[in-house]
């Protein structure tokens, strides 16, 4: 299946949100970059433990190569106390020699077979003794490096060093100089060729690193030539993103198939789709694309380009962690994992509880509103001339909303808990906040008032025995439009004596503007202006 886009969308979102921004449009995650030797650097990898001289490192025995230089170790053991152990050097012309036998011609043998070899001669001579032989030291040996690191020359190492070996050793030179650390860049991992007598061995170092593949890792020899290709790590790159377990941008090589980019992602994670698996191609030199949509088993051999992109999709509502914040008076408050759509405000106060010190009452349920731009919008209402350019109720209701806050639902806490009201048991969603408020003694007066600030509960009092506990109005108030802002839903109430005040409420006294001499002079030639203009046309018209 195949989708023509205009990269051009892509860019716009990237500009718009980021690097954040992009990754939660398209569902991806963030990766590791290994697309040239510089990334193995930055990435902190060392790839071997270093020893002393490099003789008691692990060898593998099915893989080295004996050569003049090695050093070993034969005991022979017959039965009483006649030891015998001999230290023994691999000679210039490849022989392993002890006294009791003519020796062994060992260049070239892989050293299993050189140990079978010599165990078995021995014990032909000695049918009663226990043989051993130990490689005790490996021999010291030089290799060239060509091609994007031919800056290097030559690199002294032990015959027990691999590839991945020089590269660190290369690494260690490179980053104590700038100059030269600027070309790590430009060196490949996947391209790297060891050219040894009349054989060239290709290696894709990534492959190893990433997989373990060792045949992509072998045991240098004495005098073999390196050449490390260059490569651009600003394109011929494929990037891997999406529910892998490792995603990552890598270097690009020829003959790379879908199922190379996943294994070097360490596989498709527990939560990814694996039949939504898309391959984000461009066409040619331009920066449109399409999109291949692929199916794991089935599409794993599907050829690579350079520069692809992939995406593995999550499953749909794999594992989803959702949940929602209690705090304030209660009993336990914290996170709480829910089933959206199941998990009741209910089932969370049974859990979480709630102190002696708690107000049912004033207790909310705040969600939030995923709206983009919500909170842009609510400063541009809030900031609004509502007196210009609108008629009444379009200025009454941009009022209302900038007074309102539409995140709080609706919820009666007392009739939930104590009267098991079901009307009130709201089913929760991601994120919601439940605020178990405090018992509140008291209501705020703000505005013109002398004394703005807490003034004590008291149920027998209406606003205007809080406004005189704030001390009184003062000169400018505007008496006419004093509001009583509701604790439990933040709305605003036109101030009246038969409005019941509750602890928590916020009485509100605006103040009139104070307006300058020559704005009333002005304001008033306005009006006389327009009055003797009536009375022109009025006159007119008899």
């Amino acid at each position: 299946m195949k989708r023509a886009y205009s990269f051009l969308a892509v860019f716009i979102l990237y500009y718009l949100g980021g690097n954040e921004g992009l990754a939660q449009v398209l569902g991806t995650t963030q990766f590791s970059s290994l697309t040239s030797l510089r990334d193995l650097k930055s990435e902190g990898i060392t790839g071997f433990t270093r020893s002393a001289g490099g003789e008691y490192r692990p060898i593998d025995e099915k893989e080295y190569l004996i050569d003049s230089g090695d050093e070993f170790v034969i005991k022979i053991d017959p039965p009483g106390p006649d030891l015998k152990t001999y230290f023994s050097r691999v000679t210039s012309d490849g022989n392993l020699v002890i006294p009791e036998c003519q020796g062994w011609y060992l260049r070239g043998i892989k050293l299993f077979d050189a140990r079978m070899r010599v165990i078995n001669d021995l014990k032909k001579l000695f049918p009663e003794a226990q043989v051993e032989i130990y490689l005790e030291k490996v021999r010291p040996i030089n290799v060239s490096l060509i091609g994007a690191l031919q800056n290097f020359k030559e690199v002294n190492l032990n015959s027990a060093s691999c590839l991945f070996d020089l590269m660190n050793a290369v690494l260690a030179v490179y980053q104590s100089d700038s100059a030269l650390n600027l070309k790590l860049a430009q060196v490949s991992l996947r391209n790297i060729k060891i050219i040894r007598k009349n054989e060239t061995i290709n290696c894709d170092l990534l492959r190893f690193h990433l997989m373990g593949d060792v045949n992509n890792n072998p045991y240098l020899q004495n005098n073999d030539i390196i050449y490390v290709s260059f490569h651009d790590t600003n394109s011929n790159n494929i990037t891997v993103q999406g529910s892998v377990n490792n995603p990552l941008r890598f270097e690009f090589k020829p003959g790379d198939k879908l199922k190379t980019a996943i294994d070097f992602a360490a596989g498709v994670s527990q939560a990814g789709d694996s039949n939504r698996v898309e391959v984000y191609r461009f066409k040619g030199k331009s920066n449109d694309f399409e999109i291949l949509t692929c199916h794991i088993p089935a599409d794993t051999n599907l050829p690579l380009q350079p520069d692809d992109r992939i995406f593995v999709r999550r499953k749909a509502d794999y594992h989803l962690n959702k949940y929602v914040v209690i705090k304030g008076e209660a009993r336990y408050p914290g996170l709480y994992p829910i089933e959206e759509g199941k998990t009741r405000l209910s089932d969370i106060m049974k859990l979480a509880g709630y102190t002696s010190n708690a107000s049912l009452t004033h207790s909310r349920l705040y969600r939030i509103l995923n709206v983009p731009g919500a909170e842009e919008l609510y400063k541009i209402i809030r900031a609004m001339p509502f007196s210009m350019s609108l008629d009444w109720i379009e200025s009454n209701f941009w009022r209302s909303t900038a007074k309102e806050n539409l995140n709080i639902i609706l919820v009666d806490f007392e009739k939930l808990i104590k009267n098991n009201d079901a009307t009130q048991d709201v089913v929760l969603n991601n994120n919601d906040i439940i605020v178990i408020a405090s018992k509140k003694h008291y209501v705020y007066v703000t505005g013109s008032v002398r004394k703005p600030g807490t003034v004590l509960y008291n149920p027998d009092w209406n606003y205007l025995d809080y406004i005189q506990g704030a001390g009184g109005f003062k000169e400018r108030a505007r008496k006419s439009r004093i509001k009583i802002i509701k604790h439990n839903t933040e709305t605003w109430l036109d101030a009246d004596k038969e409005l019941v005040v509750e602890p928590g409420d916020r009485i509100f006294v605006p103040q009139r503007d104070q307006k300058e001499p020559f704005d009333i002079f002005y304001q008033s030639l306005t009006i006389i202006t327009q009055i003797i203009t009536i009375i022109l046309v009025l006159r007119n018209i008899r």
